[in-house]
Order: C-alpha cells, then structure tokens, then sequence
C-alpha cells in the first residue's frame, strides 16, 4: 500500500458523487466527483483557507482510500469549459471567448495533474511516497455533462421521456 488510512484536516466534505464498486479482483474502488454546471469551485474551505474545494475533495478522498491505486477524482462539467490538458473543450458558439480559461477549476485541475504540486499542496500527506503521488496525480480526471448524457442514452434500456428531454437539452 501507498498510503495508510488517515483522517482530513478538515474532517467529512459535501461531494457531489462517490462511487464504489469493485475491481475484477474484488478490490474497491471509489471514485470521487465534484460537479459544476455553470458555477466555480470555491475558493474559501471552512477550516484552511488557503486551499480550494478540489484539493479539499482530493484529500477527503486519499483519507477515505486504504491505497491510492483504489482512488479516482473526477471534476464533472459542462463540454465548453474541459481544458486540452484533459482532451479538449466541446465546440461551442462561445468558444472564441475561451470558456476553457473562465473558470478558476480550469486552472487548478491542471495544476494538480503535477505531482509535485500535489504533494506540496497537501504537505499534511507526508506518508505518502513519490509513486503514491503520481499515481493519485494520474487518477485525476474530467468528465463532462454531455459524456454522462451520451453512454446514458447509449446503455438506455426503455427510452424515456426524461431521457429525451436531457438529450435535447445536451
């Protein structure tokens, strides 16, 4: 193991999503996801103000985990915003106004794809190694609204009229 099981600094969070489940070996994984429609992360934490709510989901996460091979982070938003250090934005009507660059995420989530940074943004995190680090900065990641929107209506089994009204929404 790369880690041990260790508390926050700031005990429980409000996560958007966690999923578990398990690995074809019957290990469990979770993955951990903060959504933002239109919104920004936050910048203020009740306990440690300078650190913001992805870093701070970050470390609830890695305190939950017994091992961070076991450990996902995915920020979910919509296609416009998605940086190309994650795969690119969606095209859009507004893209020459660079939404990829309007929200402070943007800037963060790229920043913590460095390993580095990580670790000296969670200097409290001193029992991980430097492999534990690149392996929590590999499991990173971003999805995006549309995705979620695609592989429902692909995996659908009756559509539905909620269905189409996300679809056309999307």
């Amino acid at each position: 193991k790369l880690i041990k099981k260790t508390a926050s600094i700031e005990g429980n969070t409000n996560l958007d999503a966690l999923i578990c489940g398990e690995d074809k070996n019957g290990k469990e994984q979770y993955i951990f996801i903060e959504a933002k429609f239109l919104s920004d992360i936050s910048k203020d934490t009740t306990y440690n103000t300078a650190r913001d709510q992805i870093i701070r989901n970050i470390d609830a996460a890695i305190a939950k985990v017994d091992d961070v091979d076991d450990f996902w982070f995915f920020l979910l938003t919509p296609g416009i915003f998605k940086t190309e250090a994650f795969g690119g934005s969606e095209a859009s009507a507004i893209e020459e106004f660079k939404p990829e660059r309007s929200r402070l995420y943007c800037y963060k989530m790229e920043e913590y794809l460095n390993w580095q940074n990580l670790r000296d943004t969670l200097p409290h995190r001193d029992n991980i190694t430097e492999e534990g680090w690149k392996t929590i900065a590999n499991h990173i990641g971003w999805a995006t609204f549309e995705d979620f929107n695609k592989v429902a209506n692909k995996y659908m089994a009756v559509p539905t009229e909620e269905a189409a009204m996300l679809n056309d929404f999307f």
